[in-house]
């Protein structure tokens, strides 16, 4: 009972840390993280982006400045709303982009495209309605964040915490999403056999 007991209070004090405003800035650091992860793999490999410009039919030629571009812009916001996660044009602005985003892959799903994404610059996962509705829940929590009420500033602790807690929200949904991805394929035997 008593380490049940110290489990308790652990929640109880974390509960009272993810307050609505401290909420709100874990959901921007979440944000912020899946900006500078996706625009740093658009710098990287721009013709990813590039080849996607393209596939939405926003450009005509693929043009490999055009995918430094598009990382240069996710990058920049990521790092303006990891720098001041209670700030709301930021949140904003990556709302408004997410929903161009779920827009184009909208689209492409209609049409019946299912050529590579790129959302991650040169991954192979094919535009899906599961692509959707990843993008519109990133708008959503993007547009919730920016509407929620703002916190007083956080001391240097407070803002590790609210990132660290941003990153393993992203760590757990990337996760879940690769588990499926794992079981299909097959790869998880040979990981359980050698568990046992």
């Amino acid at each position: 009972m008593h380490g049940f007991a110290i489990a308790l209070g652990a929640l109880a004090d974390a509960l009272s840390f993810v307050e609505s405003a401290r909420a709100a800035q874990i959901a921007a650091a979440a944000i912020a993280l899946v900006l500078l992860w996706s625009g740093t793999e658009k710098l990287r490999r721009p013709m990813g982006a590039a080849i996607a410009l393209v596939t939405f039919g926003l450009v005509r030629r693929v043009d490999r400045r055009l995918g430094w571009i598009v990382g240069t812009l996710e990058v920049s916001l990521g790092g303006l709303i990891l720098l001041e996660p209670a700030a709301r044009a930021p949140l904003l602005i990556a709302a408004g982009l997410f929903s161009v985003f779920v827009f184009l892959l909208a689209r492409a799903v209609a049409t019946g495209q299912s050529e590579p994404c790129h959302c991650f610059s040169e991954s192979d996962e094919p535009i899906s309605v599961a692509t959707v509705v990843r993008t519109l829940a990133l708008a959503v929590v993007a547009a919730a964040a920016a509407g929620a009420p703002t916190a007083p500033p956080a001391s240097s602790y407070e803002r590790l915490l609210v990132i660290a807690c941003g990153a393993a929200i992203v760590s757990i949904v990337v996760l879940g999403l690769a588990v499926p991805r794992v079981i299909a394929s097959g790869r998880h035997t040979h990981v359980l056999s050698r568990l046992a």
